[in-house]
């Protein structure tokens, strides 16, 4: 494994990463911390780069997996501060490369995530970790979503942007193929006016797609007609709205458990 100093220009491009433009011109972005790159380095998802390591945190490459990357460069900790956007960085980081996922080449599961509009990383972020928790292999995220690889995201995430596939700019059109083509049954979540959710019960056999809309908005009314059944978080206390990640926790906890009833 070839261990050597960073370069100037490299260590340029690693913090041009933080921006869209740069990661999609260079097809690479950034995740950092000891826990989040050992998922990254285990991933069939993922294809390491550079592995960059603090000259003074050189042990952390010892518990991690394999890296079968280009190279390994060590770097001081003002240069380790200058491409991180965290306060107290670890001191390792992954530069890996953005991966390749569309739906031409991706094998669908019969349970699929839609989030049409979200822009908040940090619930994104959550999202991911819900959605490898329960064992949700696959997102879909609407044409007008957040960059799922930008750094906020993929700390947030903490490591499982690694092990959640995640399809980009789906536009209602390709929406529509998806369902009809693959027999989804789509399921539209709403604040008002839809079954309870403890109320549904799943159908022996049927593939199921939840989709979740803005964070402010909710679902479009162009997908709510898409949906063959609409279900509502019944409310018992006050308040407007849950937050986004905590409305996709218990949907995902509700269709997992009836999955495995």
């Amino acid at each position: 494994m070839m261990i050597r100093p960073i370069s100037k220009k490299l260590l340029k491009q690693v913090r041009q990463l933080k921006q869209k433009k740069f990661r999609h011109s260079y097809g690479l972005f950034v995740i950092s911390g000891l826990r989040a790159v050992s998922l990254a380095l285990s991933s069939k998802t993922i294809e390491p780069k550079y592995l960059l390591v603090e000259k003074q945190q050189m042990a952390l490459i010892n518990r991690l997996p394999a890296f079968n990357g280009e190279a390994v460069f060590t770097l001081s900790s003002a240069e380790f501060s200058y491409i991180s956007d965290e306060k107290t960085p670890q001191g390792i980081a992954l530069v890996a490369r953005l991966p390749q996922v569309s739906l031409q080449n991706l094998s669908l599961p019969d349970r699929l995530i839609f989030l049409e509009q979200i822009s908040d990383p940090g619930n994104f972020g959550t999202i991911l970790r819900t959605a490898s928790w329960f064992g949700w292999p696959v997102i879909l995220l609407g044409s007008t979503s957040l960059d799922p690889y930008q750094p906020k995201v993929v700390r947030a995430s903490a490591g499982t942007i690694a092990q959640v596939k995640v399809v980009e700019n789906v536009s209602l059109e390709a929406l529509k193929k998806i369902k009809s083509q693959n027999g989804y049954r789509l399921i539209g979540t709403t604040v008002h006016q839809g079954k309870p959710l403890p109320e549904f019960k799943s159908k022996s056999g049927a593939k199921y797609m939840l989709a979740f809309g803005s964070e402010a908005h909710g679902l479009s009314e162009e997908v709510m007609r898409m949906c063959d059944q609409k279900l509502t978080i019944p409310k018992f206390g006050n308040g407007e709205s849950l937050n986004l990640a905590i409305a996709v926790s218990l949907f995902l906890y509700q269709f997992t458990a009836l999955k495995s009833a």
